[in-house]
C-alpha cells in the first residue's frame, strides 16, 4: 500500500470497524443475549466521546513490528474497542472507561519511548544445552499426547454440542496433579516451540507443517473438549500474516472480515454459533466481565492475592473461589468469569492492583522486544511462541494463573533457549 494512501485507508477502516462492532452489538449480541446480562441503555454522549476516543488513540498506533507493537493493536482492538462500545451502548461509568485506558496509555507511553531505544539482550548458554532441551520437550510432548488419546479414547469427541457434557469427566480422568500444568502447556508452548524447529528446517513445507499443527490442535480439542485449543491456530496464522505482509493493519483488517462474516452467516444461514462465538465471546464477553469485576469489587471486599501467595498472611475473603462468585452473584449459577488481568488486578487491589499488573506486564513485553530486536525471524519466533499465552493473559487470566497454568512463565524462559538453538548466539542483524 502506497504511504500517501495508508493514513486515509486506516483512518476510513477503524470509522468502519467502530460502525460495525456498534451494529453487531444493537441487532445482535443484545437481542440474543440480553438474558446474560448484555443490555441496552444507549448514552449518546458516552457512545460520541468512546467514537472520538477511538479514533483519536488509532491516530497513534506505530507502523513499526515490535511484540510491544502487536500487544497494544491487540489491546486496541480486542479489548479497548468493545470496551468502548460497551461504555456508550450500556452507559456505564467513566471509572469503567478509565479501567481500560489508564493501562492503555500507560502501555503506550512507555513502549513509545522504549522502542526508539531499545538494548538488545542476547543469552548464552552452554553449546548442547538447546539440543537436549528440545530433544526432552519432543519427549515429553509425545508422551502427553499418547497419555492423553490412551486415557480418553472412549471420550474421543468433536460434537461441539457435547463439549460441557463430556469435559468434567475427561477433565477428571487426564488432569490430576501435575498432568493439568502439563496438559495446558502442551498447546500453549511445547508444540509450538516444537513446530517453530520444524518451521526452521524445513522452510520449503510451512503449509503443510501448518496443516500438521492445525491437526494437531484438533486432535487436543477431541482428547480435552477444550475448542479454544483449535483457536489458538488461528492467532498463530495471524503471526504469520503479520510478517508477511510486514503490516500491523493486518489485525483491523482480519477482525473487519471475521465480524462481517459472522454477522452475514447469522443474517444469511441462520447460524448463531460462529456469531456467538466470535462476536460475543471473544470480544463482548471479556468488556462485559470487566463491568462485573468492577461493580462487585467496588462494593465488596478485594482479594489482596489472599487466593495465592498472601494465603498464609490474609483470609480469602469468600467462601467460593473468585471465577465463580460473580456468577453466583449476578446469574445465580455457578459458571466460570474468568477474566483478563486488568479487571483481576482491580479485584486483588483496586488502582493499586491494576496499576502493580501493569507495571508487570510492561516489564514482560519489553524482554521479548529485546531479545527479537536482533532480526525479523527472531521477532517472528518470539511473536509466535508467546502469543497464545499473552492473548490468555490478556483476555482470561489472572496474572499469576498465566504465568503458571497457561506456560507463560515456561514461555519466557523456554524462548531465550529455542532462538539461540535457531540462531546460534551471535549478534546478527538484519
Amino acid at each position: 500500500m502506497k504511504k500517501n494512501y495508508y493514513p486515509v485507508f486506516t483512518f476510513v477502516l477503524n470509522i468502519s470497524l467502530f460502525i460495525l462492532f456498534y451494529i453487531s452489538y444493537i441487532d445482535f449480541v443484545h437481542p440474543l443475549f440480553s438474558y446474560l446480562g448484555f443490555g441496552l441503555s444507549i448514552n449518546n454522549s458516552k457512545l460520541l466521546l468512546s467514537f472520538f476516543i477511538f479514533l483519536l488513540l488509532s491516530f497513534f498506533l506505530t507502523r513499526k513490528i515490535f511484540i510491544s507493537s502487536f500487544v497494544i493493536y491487540y489491546y486496541h482492538y480486542f479489548l479497548l474497542l468493545p470496551a468502548l462500545i460497551l461504555f456508550g451502548v450500556t452507559d456505564l461509568s467513566f471509572e469503567y472507561l478509565l479501567l481500560y485506558l489508564i493501562p492503555y496509555i500507560i502501555i503506550s507511553i512507555f513502549f513509545y519511548f522504549a522502542t526508539k531505544n531499545i538494548t538488545p539482550l542476547l543469552f548464552h548458554f552452554p553449546s548442547k544445552f538447546p539440543h537436549v532441551f528440545l530433544l526432552i520437550l519432543v519427549v515429553i510432548s509425545f508422551f502427553l499426547l499418547l497419555r492423553m488419546f490412551l486415557l480418553n479414547f472412549d471420550h474421543i469427541n468433536l460434537n461441539l454440542d457435547k463439549i460441557y457434557e463430556l469435559r468434567g469427566e475427561v477433565g477428571a480422568n487426564i488432569n490430576t496433579g501435575v498432568w493439568g500444568y502439563l496438559n495446558n502447556w502442551l498447546p500453549k508452548v511445547f508444540i509450538p516451540i516444537i513446530f517453530i524447529y520444524f518451521y526452521f528446517k524445513f522452510p520449503s513445507k510451512k503449509f503443510f507443517l501448518l496443516a500438521c499443527l492445525l491437526l494437531t490442535y484438533i486432535l487436543i480439542f477431541s482428547l480435552t473438549t477444550h475448542k479454544s485449543y483449535v483457536f489458538f491456530f488461528l492467532f498463530q496464522v495471524l503471526v504469520f500474516l503479520l510478517f508477511r505482509y510486514k503490516s500491523l493493519v493486518v489485525i483491523p483488517l482480519l477482525i473487519f472480515s471475521l465480524i462481517s462474516i459472522s454477522i452475514l452467516s447469522f443474517l444469511f444461514l441462520d447460524d448463531i454459533y460462529l456469531s456467538s462465538l466470535t462476536i460475543r465471546r471473544a470480544f463482548f464477553v471479556p468488556a462485559y466481565l470487566s463491568s462485573l469485576y468492577l461493580d462487585f469489587f467496588s462494593n465488596f471486599d478485594h482479594v489482596y492475592w489472599s487466593n495465592s501467595f498472601l494465603s498464609p498472611f490474609i483470609d480469602y475473603p469468600y467462601s467460593n473461589i473468585y471465577t465463580k462468585l460473580l456468577s453466583d452473584f449476578y446469574w445465580d449459577k455457578s459458571t466460570g468469569t474468568n477474566n483478563g488481568f486488568i479487571s483481576v488486578g482491580f479485584m486483588h487491589a483496586s488502582w493499586f492492583g491494576v496499576l502493580a499488573y501493569t507495571i508487570i506486564f510492561i516489564f514482560m513485553i519489553h524482554f521479548l522486544d529485546r531479545i527479537s530486536f536482533f532480526s525479523v525471524d527472531r521477532s517472528f519466533v518470539v511473536l509466535f511462541l508467546s502469543i497464545i499465552p499473552l492473548q490468555i493473559l490478556l483476555s482470561s487470566a489472572d496474572l499469576l494463573t498465566a504465568l503458571s497454568t497457561h506456560g507463560l512463565f515456561f514461555s519466557l524462559i523456554s524462548i531465550p533457549i529455542v532462538l539461540q538453538f535457531l540462531f546460534g548466539s551471535s549478534r546478527s542483524y538484519d
